[in-house]
């Protein structure tokens, strides 16, 4: 077992895989499979983090060789998105730990997460329509509106 989140269920990260345990015993959940799986072959979870009660919220894994935080429905198992640093920003190559809390009323939910020399914390929001790369170049050279550089089916976390 690499990490675990407890809410009433357990979920755990074990081998790469998120498992899902109820009465101490596996109860059949399963995360749905990602739809980026032509672009990135393998995802390994390998911290495990939540928000919300037993069976309602969101469960998070971290993948570190894609630089992603991975979100899935408690109680079915849907994938609902992932979540980057935007601008290519390398903040989680050196994540510890991580920890959700839900947004207040309708605004998104904030990640907090350790490295080997600080604590830090972004906002898990998508990006809008206009963030990505331009189809030609720009007079100034600048990158897109946002400068994030992420394509905006893909939500990413603002720094």
């Amino acid at each position: 077992m690499t990490a675990m989140y407890i809410d009433g269920d357990i979920f755990i990260t074990e081998g790469g895989v998120l498992e899902r345990f109820s009465s101490g015993k596996s109860d059949g959940w399963e995360p749905q499979e990602l739809p980026d799986t032509l672009l990135r072959e393998t995802s390994v979870a390998s911290l495990v983090a939540g928000q919300g009660e037993r069976r309602k919220g969101t469960v998070f894994t971290y993948d570190k060789e894609n630089g992603r935080l991975i979100e899935y429905d408690k109680a079915s198992g849907d994938y609902l998105g992932q979540y980057r640093l935007v601008g290519g920003d390398e903040g989680w190559k050196d994540l510890r730990g991580f920890y959700v809390l839900p947004g207040v009323e309708e605004g998104p939910p904030t990640v907090y997460w350790v490295s080997a020399t600080s604590l830090h914390q972004a906002l898990l929001e998508p990006v809008s329509d206009d963030a990505g790369a331009s189809p030609s170049p720009s007079g100034s050279g600048a990158p897109g509106s946002s400068g994030s550089g992420q394509p905006s089916t893909e939500p990413t976390a603002a720094p």
